[in-house]
């Protein structure tokens, strides 16, 4: 594995990495990882998912979970996604309260509300981040709070069948 990237990385290579990375091949993008993240580094990580996977998952509705796709740690049950405002899937809750390592970051994008980095509890790979602002964000469940922005390329989709 690649060492973590730290700077803005020159034409050529960007569009190395952006062609080499695949929802196949999702080895380049583990690459990048890095925790805590810089802010370089995140802005590639979501252009590099954004380009590879554009909104793959973002319409699977069907019963199961979705683990980090680096070690395969469940991360969110299918129970916990609903319809957000961004182009990631979007959850309110993990399975366990180990799942996800959280890093409060500080200032995010203008946004008001607190806002936490999120890596997967077991290998750490950058997954999005949690907003505060669940209720008001589009999620009507009443148990709303924390709106998860998880980067497709960070997920895979195992399903379940649900029972009889």
């Amino acid at each position: 594995m690649s060492a973590p990237v730290t700077r803005e990385l020159p034409a050529r290579e960007k569009f190395k990495l952006l062609a080499e990375t695949s929802l196949e091949d999702r080895e380049p993008f583990f690459g990048l990882n890095e925790c805590p993240i810089t802010p370089e580094t995140e802005k590639l990580m979501e252009e590099v998912s954004g380009v590879a996977s554009e909104e793959h998952l973002k319409d699977e509705w069907a019963a199961g979970e979705y683990q980090c796709a680096r070690c395969q740690r469940p991360l969110y049950p299918s129970t916990s996604k609903f319809k957000g405002p961004c182009v990631w899937p979007s959850f309110r809750q993990p399975c366990s309260g180990d799942s996800l390592h959280e890093i409060e970051v500080t200032e995010y994008n203008g946004y008001e509300c607190a806002v936490r980095e999120i890596y997967c509890g077991g290998c750490k790979l950058f997954l999005g981040h949690m907003f505060e602002d669940g209720a008001v964000k589009g999620d009507s469940h009443p148990d709303a709070h924390w709106r998860h922005c998880v980067l497709t390329l960070s997920l895979e989709f195992v399903s379940k069948p649900t029972p009889s």
